[in-house]
C-alpha cells in the first residue's frame, strides 16, 4: 500500500509538471501569434500613408490562392529590391479570406516575416469573397481609384528594372494601358492567333517583338508580362459587376479586362522593353507553355461577353472593317534593295498593326534578281512574307530602241495589276518609308488611288484624268499606287506592255519615264478613273532637301533617287535621319530576338 501510494504521487507530480509545461508553451505561442497578428495587423490599414492623396505612386497588385502562396515570398522579395526608390510604389497582396478563413494564422510564416519587414510597402488587402482571377485587379481599383495600378503574377520573379520600365513608360503615354507581353490577337473570324510578322519565339508563345507598339486587338497576357492600367481606365460600372464577371468570365480577368478596354477604346501599347518573363516563372509553379491561351475556352467566354454585351461586339466589328477583305502590301524587290525593303515592312507594321493581310514581294530571274540568301535574310526578320516569283519573259520583248535596259525593270510593276487573288492591293516601293497609320487608304472604295507629286491639297475624290495635263506637276508618281477588286485583272497587264511598243518622244505626255508614261497613258486610253489623294501618301524626299522642312502630316516618305541606306548626303540629313532611326530600331528589336531564342535554346 505503501508504495502504491507513492506511485501514486509522483505520477500526479509529472502530471502537474506536464499540464505547466504545456501551458507554459501555449502562453509563449499565443504570445507570439498575438505579436504576429499585431504586427501584421499594421499591413492591412494604409490609410495613415495618403496614398489616396499620392495619385502618382504606383500600386502593384497581386493575388495568390492556397496552392501558390508558397511561391509568393519570393516574387515579393524581387518587388521590394527594385532599382527605383520605395516611395514609387506600393505593394498590395490580395487574399481571398474563403482560400485563408484564419488570415495570416493560415500564411507561410517566411511570408509574414517578410511582410512585417516593410510596414510603409507592403499591403495585405483582404477580401470577402473569391473571385478566382479577377481578385488581383477589382479590389484594388477599388481602394484606390485615384492611382494606377501595375498587375503582375505571384510566380515570376521579376528583375530589378521592371517596375522603372512601367514608370518611365507610363510618363511618356500617361493615358495609354502598358503591357509587357502578347502573345496572340483576335482575328475577324474571331479566332486568337499568334502574332504574323515580328515576333519572338518563346516558351510562352510567340511574343510581339516591336517595342511602344499599339495593339489593334491583340490581347495583354495580364500577369505574366505585367499590365500597367491609368487611373479611370474601367469607368463602365459593367465591369465590377460581380455577377456578371463570374457568370460570363470566370476564369479569365484578362478576358474581362480586355473586353472592356475594346468598349472603352483604350489605347493598348507594348512596353519599351521585349523580354522573354518565361525564364523567370518560379520552377514547378507552372508550366510555360500554360500562357498560351486555351482558345476552346477563350472562344466560349468571348461568344458569351459579346451576346451579352452587343456594344463590345459593335467595337470589334468597327475594328474589322477592312480586314473582311483579302488584302495585302507588296512590293518589287531585288538584292540590292532589302536593307530598303525591310526598313519599309518594319515602318509599315509598326503603324499600322490593324494589318492581317500578306505581305507580297515580286522578283524574277532577271529584271529584279532576288537569291536565296537575301529571302533568307528577309524571312529571318519577317516570317511569313510571301515570294511571288513572276515569269517576265514577256518583257524581253519590248521596245527596245526606245527603252533603254535600265528602264526595264520598272516595268514589271504592271504586275501589280494581275493580283487577282486580293481584295485590295497596295503597292509601296521598296524605298518608301511609312511614318503613320494609313489604313483610311486601305479604307477606300475607289478603283484606283494614286499621287500626283506636286498636288498637294486635294478634294471631293478629284479624278486624275481630269487634272493631268502632261506635265511633271501633275504627272502620277507610280511608287504608291492602291487598287481595289474590280480592277485588278491580268488584261491590264498585257494592255500596258502592249503600249510600250509604242514607246517613243512622240509618246503621249512622254516625260523619259517609260513605266510612269505608259501606266498613265493606258489609264487615260482605257478610262479607267484614278483618284487622287494627297501627296502626304507619296511624299518625294526632295521636298526635304537642305533640311529645311520636317516631317508633320506626311505619312509616306518617298527616297526617290539616292537612298540612306547608300548615301550620306548632308542636304538631306533630316530626311534620312528619319529613315536611320526606323532601320536601327529594326535591327535592335531583331538582335533582341536573336538574343532571347538563342539562350531559349541554350
Amino acid at each position: 500500500m505503501k508504495s502504491a501510494g507513492r506511485y501514486f504521487i509522483i505520477i500526479c507530480i509529472l502530471v502537474f509538471a506536464s499540464i505547466l509545461s504545456l501551458e507554459k508553451k501555449y502562453n509563449k505561442e499565443n504570445e507570439a501569434s498575438i505579436i504576429k497578428n499585431e504586427l501584421f495587423n499594421n499591413h492591412t490599414d494604409h490609410d495613415s500613408l495618403d496614398l489616396h492623396k499620392n495619385k502618382d505612386k504606383l500600386i502593384v497588385s497581386l493575388s495568390s490562392d492556397y496552392s501558390r502562396i508558397d511561391y509568393v515570398k519570393l516574387v515579393l522579395e524581387s518587388l521590394v529590391n527594385q532599382s527605383v526608390p520605395s516611395s514609387k510604389y506600393h505593394i498590395v497582396l490580395v487574399l481571398a479570406i474563403p482560400e485563408f478563413p484564419n488570415k495570416e494564422n493560415d500564411l507561410p510564416f517566411d511570408l509574414v516575416d517578410l511582410i512585417n519587414e516593410y510596414p510603409d510597402l507592403i499591403e495585405v488587402l483582404w477580401y470577402e469573397k473569391n473571385i478566382n482571377n479577377h481578385t488581383r485587379l477589382i479590389p484594388t481599383i477599388k481602394k484606390y481609384p485615384n492611382n494606377p495600378v501595375l498587375i503582375c503574377d505571384d510566380n515570376i520573379i521579376r528583375e530589378k528594372w521592371w517596375i522603372k520600365m512601367f514608370l518611365e513608360d507610363h510618363k511618356l503615354y500617361p493615358n495609354d494601358v502598358i503591357f509587357g507581353a502578347s502573345n496572340q490577337y483576335l482575328t475577324s473570324e474571331y479566332k486568337w492567333e499568334s502574332y504574323k510578322y515580328l515576333y519572338v519565339e518563346t516558351e510562352a508563345g510567340k511574343l510581339n517583338a516591336i517595342q511602344n507598339l499599339i495593339v489593334n486587338t491583340g490581347i495583354p497576357m495580364n500577369g505574366f508580362g505585367g499590365t500597367l492600367y491609368p487611373v479611370n481606365t474601367f469607368t463602365d460600372e459593367r465591369f465590377f459587376n460581380e455577377d456578371l464577371y463570374m457568370e460570363l468570365s470566370p476564369s479569365s480577368d484578362e478576358l474581362w479586362q480586355w473586353c472592356f478596354n475594346i468598349i472603352e477604346n483604350r489605347t493598348l501599347r507594348q512596353s519599351s522593353k521585349i523580354y522573354d518573363y518565361s525564364n523567370d516563372i518560379i520552377k514547378d509553379s507552372q508550366s510555360p507553355s500554360l500562357y498560351n491561351l486555351n482558345n476552346e475556352k477563350y472562344n466560349l467566354i468571348l461568344k458569351n461577353i459579346m451576346s451579352e454585351f452587343p456594344d463590345f461586339k459593335m467595337k470589334l466589328d468597327e475594328k474589322f472593317k477592312l480586314t473582311n477583305y483579302k488584302i495585302c502590301l507588296c512590293s518589287i524587290v531585288n538584292d540590292k534593295y532589302i536593307e530598303g525593303f525591310e526598313t519599309m515592312v518594319y515602318s509599315f507594321y509598326k503603324n499600322n498593326n490593324w494589318f492581317n493581310g500578306d505581305i507580297v514581294v515580286l522578283y524574277d530571274n532577271k529584271y529584279s534578281i532576288l537569291s536565296d540568301e537575301s529571302k533568307e535574310e528577309i524571312l529571318s526578320k519577317f516570317p511569313n512574307v510571301k515570294f511571288l516569283k513572276l515569269d517576265t519573259s514577256k518583257y524581253d520583248n519590248v521596245n527596245k530602241k526606245n527603252i533603254i535596259p535600265r528602264f526595264r525593270p520598272p516595268l514589271i510593276k504592271y504586275e501589280i495589276f494581275g493580283l487577282t487573288d486580293y481584295d485590295k492591293v497596295l503597292y509601296l516601293d521598296a524605298d518608301c518609308l511609312v511614318t503613320s497609320s494609313i489604313f483610311e487608304l486601305y479604307n477606300k472604295n475607289e478603283d484606283v488611288v494614286c499621287i500626283a507629286k506636286h498636288i498637294n491639297n486635294v478634294e471631293n475624290k478629284e479624278i486624275w484624268n481630269d487634272v493631268f495635263d502632261g506635265t511633271r506637276k501633275t504627272e502620277i508618281n507610280n511608287g504608291v499606287v492602291f487598287i481595289n477588286k474590280n480592277i485588278l485583272d491580268k488584261k491590264h497587264v498585257d494592255g500596258m506592255l502592249d503600249l510600250t511598243n509604242k514607246y517613243n518622244k512622240k509618246f503621249p505626255f512622254y516625260n523619259g519615264l517609260p513605266d510612269q508614261d505608259i501606266m498613265q497613258v493606258y489609264f487615260l486610253e482605257s478610262d479607267i478613273k484614278v483618284t487622287l489623294v494627297s501627296n502626304i501618301y507619296n511624299m518625294v524626299k526632295t521636298r526635304f532637301k537642305k533640311n529645311k522642312r520636317v516631317i508633320t502630316n506626311e505619312k509616306i516618305i518617298h527616297y526617290v533617287n539616292s537612298k540612306p541606306w547608300k548615301s550620306d548626303e548632308p542636304q538631306y540629313k533630316y530626311i534620312f535621319g528619319i529613315w536611320h532611326n526606323y532601320s536601327n530600331e529594326l535591327n535592335d528589336i531583331y538582335d533582341v530576338k536573336v538574343k532571347i531564342e538563342n539562350e531559349n535554346k541554350n
